[in-house]
């Protein structure tokens, strides 16, 4: 003979005990800590939209042939970065150079993969060299700051070098 199976038990009704508070725990940041946060959080989604953006040039520069996925990946993706670039000039302080301008015009520029490697030579290395001046002074170290006689933070526009 089978045995029946036990009814299951009902979720209980009305508000948990007290003392088990069914919410998870009260975050202990500041709120100035929990935006820093999230904005060196979308600070880090562009670096990596950014790489892959690396990726796909040098798959437009290859031998290798492109693909109608390929093509959408790398159309989403410059949309994608556009989108994470307005985002960070929102908060953003205006003396930070996010090289803003340069990014967009290189956006602008790069139409498509298959129009990436029907570039000439010199207008491919040109591309590769500028993504890469705009790559390094994101991956640089932020500039130490400075008073200004005025008691304004300045940040210093001086390059880092490793001794």
């Amino acid at each position: 003979m089978a045995k029946k199976a036990a009814p299951a038990a009902a979720p209980p009704k009305g508000p948990p005990p007290k003392g088990k508070s069914a919410k998870a725990p009260k975050d202990k940041r500041s709120k100035a800590q929990i935006k820093a946060d999230d904005n060196a959080a979308e600070t880090r989604k562009m670096l990596d939209y950014w790489i892959k953006l690396k990726s796909f040039v040098i798959l437009a520069f290859g031998q290798q042939p492109l693909s109608e996925d390929g093509e959408q990946q790398f159309l989403a993706l410059t949309s994608a970065l556009t989108k994470q670039h307005r985002t960070l000039q929102q908060f953003m302080p205006r003396d930070i150079d996010t090289s803003g301008q340069a990014m967009v015009e290189m956006l602008k520029s790069s139409v498509s993969l298959e129009h990436l490697r029907s570039l000439p030579e010199p207008d491919k290395k040109k591309l590769y060299e500028g993504w890469h001046r705009i790559y390094i002074p994101w991956r640089a170290p932020p500039a130490p700051c400075v008073s200004s006689p005025r008691g304004t933070s300045i940040r210093s526009r001086r390059r880092w070098r490793w001794t």
